[in-house]
Protein backbone atom coordinates (compact mmCIF):
# COMPACT_ATOMS: atom_id res chain seq x y z
CA UNK A 1 0.00 0.00 0.00
CA UNK A 2 2.78 2.63 0.61
CA UNK A 3 4.83 1.56 -2.48
CA UNK A 4 3.33 4.46 -4.92
CA UNK A 5 4.03 7.14 -2.03
CA UNK A 6 7.53 6.23 -1.17
CA UNK A 7 8.10 5.91 -5.25
CA UNK A 8 6.97 9.66 -5.35
CA UNK A 9 9.18 10.89 -2.74
CA UNK A 10 12.20 11.11 -4.64
CA UNK A 11 10.37 12.85 -7.42
CA UNK A 12 8.09 14.38 -5.63
CA UNK A 13 11.18 16.32 -3.25
CA UNK A 14 13.07 17.38 -6.75
CA UNK A 15 10.17 19.20 -7.62
CA UNK A 16 9.81 21.08 -5.11
CA UNK A 17 13.28 21.86 -5.11
CA UNK A 18 13.32 22.66 -8.62
CA UNK A 19 10.39 25.16 -7.83
CA UNK A 20 13.11 26.49 -5.03
CA UNK A 21 15.45 26.78 -7.64
CA UNK A 22 13.35 28.88 -10.05
CA UNK A 23 11.92 30.85 -7.27
CA UNK A 24 14.09 31.34 -4.90
CA UNK A 25 16.12 35.38 -5.23
CA UNK A 26 19.86 35.28 -5.90
CA UNK A 27 22.28 34.87 -3.42
CA UNK A 28 25.68 36.25 -2.76
CA UNK A 29 27.00 33.59 -1.63
CA UNK A 30 26.26 31.43 -4.78
CA UNK A 31 28.76 33.60 -6.27
CA UNK A 32 32.17 31.87 -5.17
CA UNK A 33 30.44 28.53 -5.71
CA UNK A 34 29.38 29.35 -9.35
CA UNK A 35 32.16 30.82 -10.20
CA UNK A 36 34.73 28.35 -8.84
CA UNK A 37 32.94 26.11 -11.34
CA UNK A 38 33.42 27.62 -14.35
CA UNK A 39 37.26 28.68 -13.31
CA UNK A 40 37.66 24.85 -12.89
CA UNK A 41 38.07 24.97 -16.69
CA UNK A 42 41.25 26.60 -16.94
CA UNK A 43 42.69 26.22 -13.48
CA UNK A 44 42.43 24.52 -9.41
CA UNK A 45 41.30 26.50 -6.13
CA UNK A 46 43.70 27.93 -4.17
CA UNK A 47 46.96 27.47 -6.52
CA UNK A 48 45.12 29.65 -9.40
CA UNK A 49 41.82 31.33 -7.85
CA UNK A 50 40.86 31.56 -4.29
CA UNK A 51 37.52 29.61 -3.12
CA UNK A 52 36.19 30.03 0.89
CA UNK A 53 35.70 26.40 1.42
CA UNK A 54 37.23 23.02 0.96
CA UNK A 55 37.44 21.98 -2.13
CA UNK A 56 35.55 19.03 -3.64
CA UNK A 57 32.43 20.79 -4.76
CA UNK A 58 34.22 22.35 -8.01
CA UNK A 59 35.56 19.34 -8.66
CA UNK A 60 32.70 16.98 -8.83
CA UNK A 61 30.80 19.62 -10.14
CA UNK A 62 33.61 20.73 -13.02
CA UNK A 63 31.83 18.90 -15.87
CA UNK A 64 28.92 21.08 -15.78
CA UNK A 65 31.05 24.32 -16.71
CA UNK A 66 31.06 22.84 -20.47
CA UNK A 67 26.97 22.73 -20.37
CA UNK A 68 25.53 25.28 -23.19
CA UNK A 69 26.87 28.79 -23.30
CA UNK A 70 24.84 30.71 -20.00
CA UNK A 71 23.36 28.30 -18.53
CA UNK A 72 26.11 27.40 -15.79
CA UNK A 73 23.81 28.92 -13.06
CA UNK A 74 21.09 27.09 -13.57
CA UNK A 75 22.33 24.21 -14.43
CA UNK A 76 23.92 23.95 -10.69
CA UNK A 77 20.64 25.31 -9.03
CA UNK A 78 18.75 22.60 -10.66
CA UNK A 79 21.84 19.63 -9.63
CA UNK A 80 21.62 21.06 -5.83
CA UNK A 81 18.02 20.07 -6.63
CA UNK A 82 18.45 16.79 -7.35
CA UNK A 83 21.54 16.05 -4.93
CA UNK A 84 19.02 17.55 -1.63
CA UNK A 85 16.20 14.89 -3.29
CA UNK A 86 18.66 12.30 -3.07
CA UNK A 87 19.38 13.20 0.96
CA UNK A 88 15.74 12.93 1.29
CA UNK A 89 15.53 9.60 -0.19
CA UNK A 90 18.64 8.68 2.05
CA UNK A 91 16.54 9.91 5.17
CA UNK A 92 14.18 7.38 4.16
CA UNK A 93 16.14 4.51 3.69
CA UNK A 94 18.05 5.03 6.54
CA UNK A 95 15.10 5.77 9.19
CA UNK A 96 13.85 2.38 7.39
CA UNK A 97 17.65 0.61 7.97
CA UNK A 98 17.07 1.92 12.17
CA UNK A 99 14.06 0.00 12.77
CA UNK A 100 11.29 2.03 11.39
CA UNK A 101 8.15 1.74 9.97
CA UNK A 102 7.63 2.39 6.69
CA UNK A 103 4.58 4.95 7.36
CA UNK A 104 6.98 6.50 10.07
CA UNK A 105 9.95 7.00 7.91
CA UNK A 106 7.98 8.27 4.81
CA UNK A 107 6.49 11.12 7.33
CA UNK A 108 10.10 11.50 8.44
CA UNK A 109 11.66 12.20 5.21
CA UNK A 110 8.68 14.52 3.84
CA UNK A 111 8.91 16.36 6.62
CA UNK A 112 12.49 17.11 6.37
CA UNK A 113 11.84 18.14 2.81
CA UNK A 114 9.45 20.61 3.96
CA UNK A 115 12.49 22.30 6.36
CA UNK A 116 12.99 25.97 5.32
CA UNK A 117 16.84 25.51 5.44
CA UNK A 118 16.34 21.87 3.27
CA UNK A 119 14.39 23.84 0.67
CA UNK A 120 17.07 26.63 0.63
CA UNK A 121 19.52 23.36 0.48
CA UNK A 122 18.05 22.35 -2.91
CA UNK A 123 17.10 25.28 -4.43
CA UNK A 124 20.67 27.60 -4.44
CA UNK A 125 23.92 26.85 -6.14
CA UNK A 126 25.59 26.71 -2.47
CA UNK A 127 27.14 24.15 -0.95
CA UNK A 128 24.62 22.72 1.15
CA UNK A 129 23.29 20.07 -1.09
CA UNK A 130 26.25 17.75 -1.36
CA UNK A 131 27.82 17.47 2.10
CA UNK A 132 24.14 16.60 3.38
CA UNK A 133 24.00 14.12 0.95
CA UNK A 134 27.16 12.35 2.03
CA UNK A 135 25.99 12.88 5.57
CA UNK A 136 22.82 11.29 5.19
CA UNK A 137 24.55 8.29 2.29
CA UNK A 138 27.12 8.37 6.15
CA UNK A 139 23.85 7.65 8.41
CA UNK A 140 22.43 5.01 5.77
CA UNK A 141 24.97 2.98 5.20
CA UNK A 142 26.22 2.36 9.16
CA UNK A 143 22.16 1.96 10.60
CA UNK A 144 21.23 -0.35 8.02
CA UNK A 145 22.24 -4.15 8.79
CA UNK A 146 20.18 -5.24 6.03
CA UNK A 147 22.86 -3.70 3.18
CA UNK A 148 25.52 -7.03 1.84
CA UNK A 149 28.39 -5.15 2.99
CA UNK A 150 30.25 -6.65 5.60
CA UNK A 151 30.20 -4.63 8.98
CA UNK A 152 33.63 -3.21 8.28
CA UNK A 153 33.06 -2.47 4.69
CA UNK A 154 30.00 -0.25 5.81
CA UNK A 155 32.00 1.61 8.15
CA UNK A 156 34.66 2.32 5.86
CA UNK A 157 32.29 3.72 2.85
CA UNK A 158 30.04 6.01 6.21
CA UNK A 159 33.62 7.05 6.62
CA UNK A 160 34.28 7.97 3.04
CA UNK A 161 31.01 9.80 3.09
CA UNK A 162 31.78 11.53 5.58
CA UNK A 163 35.13 12.63 4.92
CA UNK A 164 33.57 13.68 1.61
CA UNK A 165 31.45 15.86 2.83
CA UNK A 166 34.12 17.67 5.29
CA UNK A 167 35.81 17.88 1.63
CA UNK A 168 32.88 19.73 0.55
CA UNK A 169 32.07 21.96 3.40
CA UNK A 170 34.76 22.65 6.80
CA UNK A 171 31.64 22.29 9.33
CA UNK A 172 31.28 18.87 8.73
CA UNK A 173 34.42 18.30 10.34
CA UNK A 174 32.40 18.14 13.91
CA UNK A 175 29.83 15.49 13.04
CA UNK A 176 32.22 13.64 11.24
CA UNK A 177 34.98 13.84 14.48
CA UNK A 178 32.38 12.96 17.00
CA UNK A 179 30.93 9.85 15.29
CA UNK A 180 34.40 8.79 15.27
CA UNK A 181 34.94 9.44 18.78
CA UNK A 182 31.73 7.75 19.67
CA UNK A 183 32.60 4.83 17.23
CA UNK A 184 35.81 4.12 19.22
CA UNK A 185 34.30 4.28 22.76
CA UNK A 186 31.46 1.44 21.40
CA UNK A 187 34.56 -0.45 20.07
CA UNK A 188 36.18 -1.50 22.36
CA UNK A 189 35.11 -5.22 22.60
CA UNK A 190 36.41 -5.73 19.03
CA UNK A 191 39.65 -3.63 19.34
CA UNK A 192 37.89 -0.51 17.25
CA UNK A 193 38.08 -2.21 13.92
CA UNK A 194 35.07 -0.54 13.13
CA UNK A 195 36.49 2.80 13.94
CA UNK A 196 39.76 1.87 12.43
CA UNK A 197 37.80 1.23 8.79
CA UNK A 198 35.87 4.30 9.27
CA UNK A 199 39.14 6.46 10.04
CA UNK A 200 40.56 4.78 7.10
CA UNK A 201 37.15 5.75 4.89
CA UNK A 202 37.99 9.27 5.94
CA UNK A 203 40.89 9.84 5.38
CA UNK A 204 40.44 8.81 1.62
CA UNK A 205 37.20 11.23 1.70
CA UNK A 206 39.39 14.19 2.43
CA UNK A 207 42.41 13.07 -0.13
CA UNK A 208 41.27 16.03 -2.46
CA UNK A 209 41.47 18.45 0.31
CA UNK A 210 44.99 17.49 1.22
CA UNK A 211 46.22 17.48 -2.55
CA UNK A 212 45.18 21.24 -2.69
CA UNK A 213 46.70 21.72 0.60
CA UNK A 214 49.70 20.73 -0.10
CA UNK A 215 49.82 22.48 -3.99
CA UNK A 216 48.84 26.01 -2.21
CA UNK A 217 49.30 26.42 1.46
CA UNK A 218 49.14 29.66 2.56
CA UNK A 219 46.04 30.24 0.02
CA UNK A 220 44.31 27.00 1.31
CA UNK A 221 44.60 28.40 4.92
CA UNK A 222 43.16 31.42 4.24
CA UNK A 223 40.10 30.37 2.48
CA UNK A 224 39.08 27.61 4.42
CA UNK A 225 40.14 28.17 8.01
CA UNK A 226 41.44 32.04 8.63
CA UNK A 227 38.33 34.24 6.38
CA UNK A 228 35.71 32.85 8.08
CA UNK A 229 37.68 33.38 11.91
CA UNK A 230 37.96 37.19 10.99
CA UNK A 231 36.30 38.27 7.69
CA UNK A 232 32.62 38.14 8.23
CA UNK A 233 32.83 39.53 11.91
CA UNK A 234 34.65 42.18 10.86
CA UNK A 235 32.07 43.08 8.03
CA UNK A 236 29.52 42.93 10.47
CA UNK A 237 31.04 45.21 12.94
CA UNK A 238 32.12 48.07 10.12
CA UNK A 239 28.15 47.86 9.36
CA UNK A 240 27.29 48.09 13.18
CA UNK A 241 25.68 44.24 13.66
CA UNK A 242 28.25 43.86 16.56
CA UNK A 243 24.89 42.43 17.72
CA UNK A 244 24.12 39.12 15.33
CA UNK A 245 27.67 38.06 17.06
CA UNK A 246 26.27 37.84 20.74
CA UNK A 247 25.47 34.23 21.51
CA UNK A 248 21.75 34.89 22.36
CA UNK A 249 21.58 36.25 19.34
CA UNK A 250 22.88 33.40 17.39
CA UNK A 251 20.90 30.79 19.74
CA UNK A 252 17.70 32.77 18.63
CA UNK A 253 18.75 32.97 15.12
CA UNK A 254 19.02 29.23 15.25
CA UNK A 255 15.70 28.54 16.84
CA UNK A 256 13.94 30.13 14.21
CA UNK A 257 15.74 28.85 11.37
CA UNK A 258 14.75 25.28 13.21
CA UNK A 259 11.13 26.54 13.31
CA UNK A 260 10.45 27.02 9.75
CA UNK A 261 9.52 23.51 9.46
CA UNK A 262 9.08 20.84 11.68
CA UNK A 263 12.93 20.54 13.09
CA UNK A 264 12.71 22.39 16.17
CA UNK A 265 9.02 20.03 16.80
CA UNK A 266 10.80 17.05 16.01
CA UNK A 267 13.71 17.71 18.47
CA UNK A 268 11.29 18.40 21.04
CA UNK A 269 9.62 14.89 20.67
CA UNK A 270 12.85 12.99 20.60
CA UNK A 271 14.12 14.47 23.49
CA UNK A 272 10.78 13.86 25.42
CA UNK A 273 11.25 10.29 24.43
CA UNK A 274 14.94 9.68 24.56
CA UNK A 275 14.61 10.54 28.63
CA UNK A 276 10.99 8.79 28.78
CA UNK A 277 11.32 5.75 27.25
CA UNK A 278 15.80 5.56 27.34
CA UNK A 279 17.51 4.06 24.12
CA UNK A 280 16.23 3.14 20.64
CA UNK A 281 18.49 0.89 18.26
CA UNK A 282 21.21 3.04 17.23
CA UNK A 283 20.24 5.32 19.34
CA UNK A 284 23.45 6.53 20.38
CA UNK A 285 25.54 7.32 17.36
CA UNK A 286 22.03 9.65 16.32
CA UNK A 287 21.96 11.28 19.37
CA UNK A 288 25.71 12.21 19.19
CA UNK A 289 25.53 13.35 15.48
CA UNK A 290 22.12 15.54 16.49
CA UNK A 291 24.25 17.04 19.33
CA UNK A 292 27.76 17.47 16.77
CA UNK A 293 25.29 18.89 14.55
CA UNK A 294 24.40 21.57 16.90
CA UNK A 295 27.77 22.53 18.24
CA UNK A 296 28.73 23.13 14.02
CA UNK A 297 25.51 25.37 13.46
CA UNK A 298 26.76 27.41 16.57
CA UNK A 299 30.25 27.71 15.50
CA UNK A 300 29.99 30.37 12.42
CA UNK A 301 29.58 33.58 12.96
CA UNK A 302 26.63 34.84 12.11
CA UNK A 303 24.52 32.74 12.21
CA UNK A 304 22.22 31.89 8.63
CA UNK A 305 19.49 29.26 7.71
CA UNK A 306 22.12 26.80 6.34
CA UNK A 307 24.01 26.56 9.66
CA UNK A 308 21.36 24.24 10.58
CA UNK A 309 21.34 21.69 8.11
CA UNK A 310 24.20 19.27 9.42
CA UNK A 311 21.23 18.76 12.13
CA UNK A 312 18.79 17.30 10.35
CA UNK A 313 19.82 13.80 8.67
CA UNK A 314 20.43 12.01 12.01
CA UNK A 315 17.54 14.20 13.52
CA UNK A 316 14.98 13.18 11.48
CA UNK A 317 16.51 9.59 11.17
CA UNK A 318 16.03 9.40 15.17
CA UNK A 319 12.45 10.52 14.52
CA UNK A 320 11.68 8.14 11.63
CA UNK A 321 12.90 5.00 13.93
CA UNK A 322 10.80 5.57 16.85
CA UNK A 323 7.85 3.41 17.17
CA UNK A 324 4.65 3.87 18.65
CA UNK A 325 2.47 6.58 18.66
CA UNK A 326 3.57 10.53 18.98
CA UNK A 327 1.73 13.11 17.92
CA UNK A 328 -1.55 11.38 19.10
CA UNK A 329 -3.01 14.48 20.68
CA UNK A 330 -4.87 17.64 19.03
CA UNK A 331 -2.07 20.61 19.80
CA UNK A 332 0.62 18.50 18.80
CA UNK A 333 -0.91 17.70 15.59
CA UNK A 334 -1.92 21.34 15.58
CA UNK A 335 2.09 22.12 15.92
CA UNK A 336 3.30 20.03 13.21
CA UNK A 337 0.74 21.67 11.06
CA UNK A 338 1.78 25.33 11.83
CA UNK A 339 5.56 24.64 11.33
CA UNK A 340 4.72 23.01 7.67
CA UNK A 341 3.52 26.26 7.15
CA UNK A 342 6.25 28.12 8.13
CA UNK A 343 8.47 25.59 6.61
CA UNK A 344 6.48 26.64 2.91
CA UNK A 345 6.24 30.05 3.63
CA UNK A 346 8.94 32.01 2.26
CA UNK A 347 8.42 29.54 -0.63
CA UNK A 348 5.34 30.04 -1.38
CA UNK A 349 5.89 33.68 -1.12
CA UNK A 350 8.74 33.87 -3.30
CA UNK A 351 7.00 31.78 -6.22
CA UNK A 352 3.66 34.88 -6.05
CA UNK A 353 6.67 37.10 -6.48
CA UNK A 354 8.07 35.33 -9.33
CA UNK A 355 4.91 34.77 -11.16
CA UNK A 356 4.22 38.70 -11.11
CA UNK A 357 7.63 39.66 -12.06
CA UNK A 358 9.39 36.46 -13.24
CA UNK A 359 12.13 34.21 -12.24
CA UNK A 360 14.88 35.55 -10.48
CA UNK A 361 17.39 32.80 -12.07
CA UNK A 362 15.81 32.88 -15.84
CA UNK A 363 16.36 36.86 -15.78
CA UNK A 364 19.69 36.11 -14.79
CA UNK A 365 20.42 33.58 -17.60
CA UNK A 366 19.10 36.79 -20.19
CA UNK A 367 21.00 39.23 -18.26
CA UNK A 368 24.33 36.92 -18.55
CA UNK A 369 23.73 36.03 -22.61
CA UNK A 370 22.82 39.80 -22.54
CA UNK A 371 26.33 40.30 -21.16
CA UNK A 372 28.14 38.18 -23.24
CA UNK A 373 26.74 39.38 -26.53
CA UNK A 374 27.73 42.90 -26.19
CA UNK A 375 31.04 42.28 -24.78
CA UNK A 376 31.89 39.87 -27.93
CA UNK A 377 30.17 42.59 -30.05
CA UNK A 378 32.94 45.10 -28.96
CA UNK A 379 35.79 43.11 -29.81
CA UNK A 380 37.11 43.73 -26.61
CA UNK A 381 39.52 40.58 -25.54
CA UNK A 382 40.10 39.89 -21.39
CA UNK A 383 38.23 38.84 -18.63
CA UNK A 384 35.31 41.33 -16.80
CA UNK A 385 35.65 42.56 -13.71
CA UNK A 386 32.37 41.69 -11.59
CA UNK A 387 31.59 40.96 -7.81
CA UNK A 388 28.48 38.96 -9.51
CA UNK A 389 30.43 36.82 -11.25
CA UNK A 390 27.53 34.07 -10.97
CA UNK A 391 25.13 36.00 -13.15
CA UNK A 392 27.58 35.09 -16.37
CA UNK A 393 29.61 32.43 -15.49
CA UNK A 394 29.74 30.31 -18.08
CA UNK A 395 28.78 32.61 -21.22
CA UNK A 396 31.17 34.52 -23.44
CA UNK A 397 31.76 36.68 -20.93
CA UNK A 398 35.01 35.29 -19.03
CA UNK A 399 35.76 35.88 -15.69
CA UNK A 400 38.58 37.34 -13.82
CA UNK A 401 39.18 35.02 -11.18
CA UNK A 402 40.69 37.70 -8.65
CA UNK A 403 37.05 38.51 -8.24
CA UNK A 404 36.03 34.41 -8.76
CA UNK A 405 34.76 35.12 -4.61
CA UNK A 406 32.14 38.00 -5.76
CA UNK A 407 31.99 40.45 -2.47
CA UNK A 408 33.45 38.33 0.10
CA UNK A 409 36.86 39.45 -0.18
CA UNK A 410 36.26 42.51 -2.04
CA UNK A 411 34.94 43.80 0.98
CA UNK A 412 37.77 42.85 3.54
CA UNK A 413 39.72 45.64 4.86
CA UNK A 414 43.83 45.32 6.20
CA UNK A 415 43.53 41.34 6.68
CA UNK A 416 46.17 40.97 3.61
CA UNK A 417 49.18 42.40 2.54
CA UNK A 418 49.48 43.62 -1.40
CA UNK A 419 51.92 40.97 -1.77
CA UNK A 420 49.36 38.14 -0.35
CA UNK A 421 46.81 39.83 -2.67
CA UNK A 422 49.23 39.35 -5.49
CA UNK A 423 49.88 35.90 -4.45
CA UNK A 424 46.51 34.84 -3.55
CA UNK A 425 45.10 36.08 -6.88
CA UNK A 426 42.48 38.37 -4.71
CA UNK A 427 41.86 42.11 -5.18
CA UNK A 428 40.42 44.14 -2.21
CA UNK A 429 38.63 47.59 -2.23
CA UNK A 430 42.18 49.08 -0.44
CA UNK A 431 43.49 48.23 -3.91
CA UNK A 432 40.87 48.12 -6.41
CA UNK A 433 42.67 51.60 -8.33
CA UNK A 434 46.31 50.27 -8.47
CA UNK A 435 44.76 47.02 -9.89
CA UNK A 436 42.85 48.22 -12.25
CA UNK A 437 44.55 50.99 -13.57
CA UNK A 438 47.57 48.72 -14.14
CA UNK A 439 45.54 46.33 -16.47
CA UNK A 440 42.18 47.96 -17.40
CA UNK A 441 39.27 45.26 -18.25
CA UNK A 442 37.42 45.19 -20.75
CA UNK A 443 34.78 45.18 -19.09
CA UNK A 444 32.89 45.58 -15.15
CA UNK A 445 29.79 44.67 -14.31
CA UNK A 446 28.02 46.11 -11.24
CA UNK A 447 24.43 45.96 -9.98
CA UNK A 448 24.36 42.54 -8.08
CA UNK A 449 25.96 44.81 -4.93
CA UNK A 450 24.20 47.90 -5.29
CA UNK A 451 22.77 48.03 -1.03
CA UNK A 452 24.20 51.08 0.47
CA UNK A 453 25.60 50.00 3.98
CA UNK A 454 27.38 51.77 6.97
CA UNK A 455 30.13 49.53 5.52
CA UNK A 456 30.36 50.03 2.01
CA UNK A 457 28.31 53.73 1.43
CA UNK A 458 26.30 53.04 -2.38
CA UNK A 459 26.86 49.86 -2.29
CA UNK A 460 29.95 47.32 -2.52
CA UNK A 461 29.57 48.28 -6.48
CA UNK A 462 29.98 51.73 -5.97
CA UNK A 463 33.79 51.76 -6.37
CA UNK A 464 33.90 49.37 -9.61
CA UNK A 465 31.39 52.04 -10.38
CA UNK A 466 33.08 55.06 -10.11
CA UNK A 467 36.16 53.76 -11.56
CA UNK A 468 34.26 52.87 -14.06
CA UNK A 469 33.19 56.52 -14.90
CA UNK A 470 36.40 58.10 -14.36
CA UNK A 471 38.04 56.29 -16.49
CA UNK A 472 34.95 57.15 -19.25
CA UNK A 473 34.06 53.43 -20.01
CA UNK A 474 30.65 53.10 -21.99
CA UNK A 475 27.63 52.02 -19.84
CA UNK A 476 24.99 49.67 -21.17
CA UNK A 477 21.55 48.34 -18.98
CA UNK A 478 20.99 44.69 -19.16
CA UNK A 479 17.41 43.60 -20.12
CA UNK A 480 16.10 43.27 -16.69
CA UNK A 481 17.29 46.59 -15.46
CA UNK A 482 19.25 45.30 -13.08
CA UNK A 483 22.78 45.07 -14.13
CA UNK A 484 24.99 47.64 -15.52
CA UNK A 485 27.67 46.67 -18.52
CA UNK A 486 30.54 49.41 -18.78
CA UNK A 487 32.30 48.76 -21.82
CA UNK A 488 36.11 50.08 -22.19
CA UNK A 489 36.07 52.66 -24.94
CA UNK A 490 38.50 52.30 -27.58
Amino acid sequence: MLRKPVSLLLPAAFLLFALAALVLPLNRDESQYVAAVELMRYGLPFRDFMYLQTPLQPFLLAPFAFVEEGWLFLTLRLTNALVAAGAILLVYLAARGAGGTPRRALAAAAMLALCDAMIFAGGVARNDALPVFFEALGIWLLVDARLPIRLTGRHFLAGLAFGAAVSVKISYIVPAGVLFAVMLYEGRRDRCRGAVAYALGGAAGVVPTLLLLALAPESFLFGAFEYSLVAPQQWRLLNDQAHMLEFPTTLARLAWFLVQGPALLVLALVLWRRFRHGRDRHAVALDWLIVAGCIAAMLPQPSFRQYVIPILPPLFVRFGAIHGPIASRRGMQLGFAATLLLGLWRTTSETVATLRGGSPILLAVVDGDWLGEHLDDSGAPGMAVSLSPERFAGGKLDIDPRFAMGPFLFRMRGLMTPAEEQRMHVVTRDRLDRALTSAPPPAIVTGGEGRSTPGAPGGLDAPLRHWAERNAYRRMQSPSGMLSLYLRTR
